[in-house]
């Protein structure tokens, strides 16, 4: 039964480190569809007909992408509360040896990239979102130095948010290569986890 629902933690622990790592990619990919794709357009908005027609691009990639960003950062949440919740397990119910590197590396890793998402998704998002939503309210309603105003503001907090994404994105797949080394041969019906000798099996 000990080896059951160590194998269950395994399968929750490395299904959820794939969503997450996928939410991260999915965005990245989509971000540069997107923005690619508009940013070079003669696309005009007729909401924004008072605003420079050059920027009709830009704010459609913005409206398009932020509802894709609060679902992936929600699918980020999940996914990493569940990458915690099972590594915890490993390493405590199931008592996987803290001291090994590879343990040691993926749970640091782990806990970097929960902090990085915390602390953006309460703190830097809140405060882009309502400069964007304040950015599209002022270019629709004309108000093209407001606009500007709030654009800018925006800029400055997104290159932070584009390198917290990168190192999210590094420290996952070094969660990935740990985890490998670490699971790979562990015995959870062994103390410690160390394999069973093979001379000691044979008769």
């Amino acid at each position: 039964m000990r080896r059951t629902w160590f194998n269950v933690c395994n399968i929750a622990h490395w299904l959820s480190l794939a969503i997450w790592i996928a939410a991260l990619a999915s965005a990245g990919v989509a971000a540069t569809g997107v923005f690619g794709k508009l940013l070079h357009t003669d696309l005009l908005l007729n909401e924004f007909a008072s605003y420079d027609h050059s920027a009709h691009g830009r704010l459609a990639a913005g409206m398009v992408m932020e509802p894709i960003f609060t679902f992936v950062d929600l699918v980020q949440l999940v996914a990493g509360a569940v990458v915690a919740l099972t590594l915890a397990l490993q390493l405590m119910m199931f008592d996987m040896p803290l001291k090994r590197p590879a343990n040691l590396i993926r749970t640091v890793c782990v806990l970097i990239a929960a902090i990085l998402l915390v602390v953006r998704m309460a703190t830097i998002t809140p405060e882009m979102n309502r400069e964007l939503r304040a950015y599209w309210a002022a270019a629709k309603a004309g108000q093209v130095e407001e606009a500007g105003a709030h654009q800018q503001k925006f800029d400055r907090r997104h290159p932070v948010v584009s390198k917290m994404f990168g190192a999210t994105f590094a420290l996952l797949l070094v969660t990935v290569a740990a985890s490998a080394v670490s699971l790979g041969h562990y015995d959870p019906m062994r103390k410690g986890g160390l394999e069973t000798p093979q001379l000691l099996t044979r008769r």
